[in-house]
C-alpha cells in the first residue's frame, strides 16, 4: 500500500482479505469465554442479555469460510461426500487453534525462539490441556443453552426473539469445540479398529 508498489488492486484486496481473516480466527477464543460466561449470567438474569451481534456476525463468518474453504478442496480434489464432512470437523475443529496460534504470533514473533527439553515438554502439555480447556468450556456452553431453553421457554414461558438470537449465536461459538470433541472420539474409533486389526493378524501368523 506504501508509494511505489506494484500491486494490483486485487492483491491488495486478497492481502486484506486474508489478514482480516487471521484477525478473525484471533478472536474466537475469547467469544467462546464471553459467550459461555454471559449465558451463565443470563441463565439467572434475564436482564443481562447482551445483543446477539456482539458474536453472529464474527462466527458466521469464520464457519462460513471455513466451510467454504472444505467445499473449495471437494471440488478440485473430487473428494466424497463422507471425506467432505470429515474434512469440515477437522477445519471446524482447528478454528480456535489457529486462533490462539495468531495472537501467540502477533504478540511474540519479536522474541528470540529456541528449541530447549523445557519448551518441548511445554508445548506438550499445551497441546493436551489447550483441546481439553476447549471442549469442557464448548460443553459447559452447551449445557447452559440446554438449561437457558429449558427455563425461558418451557418453565417461564418468557422467550423472546432476544434470547433466541443469543441461543444461536452462542451455539455457533461452541461449534468449533464440539467439532474437536467429535474428531477425537472418531480418532479414537478409528484407532482402536486399528489396534484390532493388528491384534488379529498377529494372531493369524502364530496360527
Amino acid at each position: 500500500f506504501l508509494p511505489g508498489q506494484r500491486l494490483s488492486f486485487q492483491q491488495k484486496w486478497e492481502y486484506l482479505k486474508g489478514w482480516a481473516t487471521w484477525m478473525y480466527y484471533s478472536l474466537m477464543p475469547f467469544l467462546l469465554v464471553l459467550a459461555t460466561c454471559k449465558t451463565g449470567f443470563i441463565l439467572f438474569d434475564k436482564r443481562s442479555i447482551p445483543p446477539a451481534a456482539v458474536l453472529l456476525p464474527l462466527v458466521f463468518f469464520v464457519l462460513v469460510d471455513t466451510f467454504y474453504n472444505v467445499l473449495i478442496i471437494r471440488k478440485t480434489m473430487r473428494l466424497s461426500w463422507k471425506r467432505v464432512v470429515f474434512s469440515a470437523i477437522s477445519g471446524a475443529s482447528l478454528v480456535n487453534t489457529i486462533g490462539r496460534a495468531v495472537l501467540t504470533g502477533i504478540f511474540t514473533s519479536r522474541h528470540p525462539f529456541r528449541v530447549t527439553v523445557k519448551g518441548i515438554r511445554l508445548r506438550y502439555k499445551q497441546a493436551i490441556l489447550s483441546p481439553l480447556l476447549e471442549v469442557s468450556l464448548s460443553s459447559l456452553l452447551l449445557l447452559l443453552l440446554v438449561a437457558v431453553i429449558v427455563r425461558y421457554r418451557f418453565i417461564e414461558a418468557s422467550w423472546d426473539s432476544y434470547i433466541g438470537s443469543w441461543v444461536i449465536a452462542s451455539f455457533f461459538t461452541a461449534v468449533p469445540g464440539l467439532c474437536v470433541l467429535i474428531f477425537e472420539i472418531v480418532e479414537r474409533y478409528f484407532r482402536a479398529q486399528g489396534a484390532s486389526a493388528k491384534e488379529q493378524l498377529a494372531e493369524a501368523k502364530s496360527l
